[in-house]
């Protein structure tokens, strides 16, 4: 029983100098430009070009001006140029280069929008995209359970024949007001034309509360999960790293374009 204490003492004394500092030589990071570009028709064409940022740089946003911005479509070409940030109102983005007020994203759902950014570095960032058409929203159900909050239910109609994607956002009070709802979804679990999402009980009985639903493409879809994806996954140590998913060449980014359905309802 004694030789067994010494035994067990030894391993602990031992144990207690095996702590060993080890330095990573981690590589040198080399910053891409970022394109968030979304076009709805009848709005300026907007767009948000900055530099990414290493995992270890201090936090910040880095506007990339002074770039050549060229949208093709339908023969006719755009050309946004850089501004002071600004943000918009409708889907709460910011952008850094834009056309004029008169300059607007067409309606067109059927021809492609070809887009080149050629920064002053030579870089270049290119990507295209469709405007998807937008789906209807048939009825919007309350839940009021729950003497404060209800829940609400979006019904729309659905291609049971194609695979589609869609994002929901409900807004409380006006389109300033607090974003109370976001979420991308597909039509996996819907079986029907008739397809339905529902949101917890999130929204105040009494208040005025603005819907909207988009239909969205793969890319789209791809883009803001893989960034859910990312930015969960950041700082969790079980957690594999999540690659961004862009589509575009010769940085990372979206560009995308749609046109969102919108009722506005006061929860009752």
């Amino acid at each position: 029983m004694r030789l067994l204490a010494y035994f067990i003492i030894s391993i602990l004394l031992f144990s207690c100098n095996r702590e060993k500092n080890i330095t990573v030589e981690l590589p040198s990071y080399t910053s891409q430009p970022v394109v968030e570009f979304y076009l709805e028709p009848g709005k300026p064409f907007r767009l948000l070009l900055t530099e990414s940022a290493g995992y270890f740089d201090p936090p910040q946003v880095t506007p990339i001006e002074g770039a050549t911005v060229e949208v093709v479509h339908a023969g006719k070409v755009y050309y946004p140029t850089s501004k002071p940030f600004g943000l918009n109102p409708i889907n709460k983005k910011y952008y850094n280069y834009s056309t004029d007020e008169n300059t607007v994203v067409p309606l067109d759902f059927d021809n492609d929008f070809y887009v080149s950014i050629k920064d002053k570095n030579g870089r270049i960032i290119e990507g295209r995209t469709t405007i998807m058409k937008p789906v209807v929203i048939d009825t919007i159900s309350f839940f009021t359970d729950d003497p404060e909050k209800a829940a609400i239910q979006v019904k729309f109609q659905d291609n049971p024949a194609t695979k589609d994607y869609y994002r929901i956002i409900g807004i409380q009070d006006s389109l300033d007001g607090e974003g109370k709802w976001d979420m991308v979804f597909n039509d996996d679990a819907i079986q029907t034309e008739q397809g339905g999402i529902g949101s917890n009980y999130i929204f105040f009985q009494g208040s005025k509360v603005i819907i909207q639903l988009f239909h969205i493409n793969k890319d789209y879809y791809d883009f803001v999960t893989s960034t859910k994806n990312a930015s969960d996954s950041n700082g969790n140590p079980f957690a594999q790293p999540s690659k961004i998913m862009s589509n575009v060449t010769g940085g990372i980014g979206i560009i995308t374009g749609f046109q969102p359905a919108q009722k506005d309802l006061i929860v009752k």
